[in-house]
């Protein structure tokens, strides 16, 4: 586990001269947000399970409870927590600049971005792709082998979590 800049991060790998990160903040929702999460989910799974594309978006999921989720996830985004992460930092900017661009998808698409909207703030290795709404088509977390100009800690944990110790790379600087 690491701690760039306040953010909680795990190695995931390396790509040229580049480190590639994994999340490690879980994500917190209300109930209410959880559960209209989960309509939005089974509307994807039902269409997966019966082969069937048109089937058409539950009339319980609607444009202004999908506007309301992708304002919660942007400001959860634009949060200190994701601050040190710089691709997370980025891509908060593109989806302040694509809300707009959202409230005009249809109600599948408006889904679609949701969920991959989530998937930037997972704590597993996965991409995101929020091109629908003007960003990139693959977003991967990673920043710059060269961390001199960043605050990094290395958290060495026991597998229970009740005993740890915390490394400073600038102590190695």
């Amino acid at each position: 586990l690491f701690n760039i800049d306040g953010t909680y991060a795990y190695i995931r790998g390396k790509t040229g001269d580049q480190i590639v990160w994994c999340n490690a903040t879980q994500l917190l929702f209300e109930d209410s947000q959880l559960r209209y999460l989960k309509k939005i989910a089974n509307c994807f799974r039902d269409k997966k399970k019966y082969f069937r594309k048109d089937l058409p978006i539950s009339e319980h999921i609607n444009a202004e409870d999908n506007l309301k989720l992708y304002d919660m996830l942007t400001q959860k985004l634009s949060s200190k927590i994701y601050e040190g992460l710089l691709t997370l930092r980025n891509q908060a900017k593109t989806l302040i600049n694509g809300r707009e661009k959202f409230f005009t998808l249809s109600l599948e698409k408006q889904c679609i971005v949701l969920f991959e909207m989530l998937k930037l703030m997972q704590c597993k290795p996965c991409s995101a792709n929020i091109e629908l709404i003007g960003g990139p088509k693959t977003i991967i977390i990673r920043t710059n082998k060269a961390i001199q100009d960043k605050e990094v800690k290395m958290i060495l944990q026991s597998p229970t979590g009740l005993y740890h110790k915390v490394i400073d790379f600038k102590s190695f600087l």
